[in-house]
């Protein structure tokens, strides 16, 4: 039988029990590498940046939720944009994201035939932020137009811990809503 020849260092050891949720260490510049490619792509090409609201979750809303069941009685709500929580959203920073932008779609009102925002999903793949979750916040930047992540939490791609990206679908959000008064351009 032949011997076995090996190239380069021996891989460490590591454990590989599914309830530990960490990278190892010779895989974690991978996992940068990997993120670095995909954000110069989108630097350099078709990328856009964002910035990011998400919810911060404290004591309930008294103008919008019932303080006994805890359920919101409003979607809009002047102290809580919408949230439900008394400090609303918290600033999570600027990242690069590749959006896909879905058709339009018009509906009859009163006032005519007008754009819907709310009937058309986006996907968007946000490069290296944190964990993100229903009800997280999008501001394009180049657009100044605002999207949010309804009723789905985003795909997770990652290595062994170390998040890459996340697919979110996103719904835009009507010019001159709550969530409008989060940045100041």
């Amino acid at each position: 039988m032949a011997e076995e020849l090996f190239y380069g260092p021996e891989r460490p050891r590591e454990s590989y029990e599914y309830d530990k949720f960490s990278t190892p260490e010779y895989l974690t510049g991978h996992a940068r590498k990997i993120l670095l490619d995909l954000v110069r792509v989108a630097r350099m090409y078709n990328g856009r940046l964002i910035h990011i609201f998400a919810p911060e979750p404290s004591e309930r809303c008294p103008d919008c939720t019932n303080l006994l069941t805890g359920e919101r009685l409003r979607t809009i709500c002047p102290a809580c944009h919408g949230t439900g929580f008394v400090n609303g959203y918290k600033k999570v920073g600027r990242f690069w994201s590749l959006v896909d932008f879905g058709p339009g779609y018009r509906m009859g009102t009163d006032f005519g035939n007008t754009e819907n925002p709310n009937g058309t999903k986006e996907s968007v793949i946000i490069l290296g932020a944190p964990l993100l979750f229903d009800g997280t916040v999008f501001f394009y930047d180049e657009t100044k137009e605002c999207a949010k992540i309804y009723n789905v939490e985003p795909h997770i791609v990652a290595m062994r811990g170390s998040v890459i990206a996340q697919i979110a679908q996103v719904s835009r959000i009507t010019p001159g809503s709550e969530e409008y008064k989060l940045i100041d351009w």
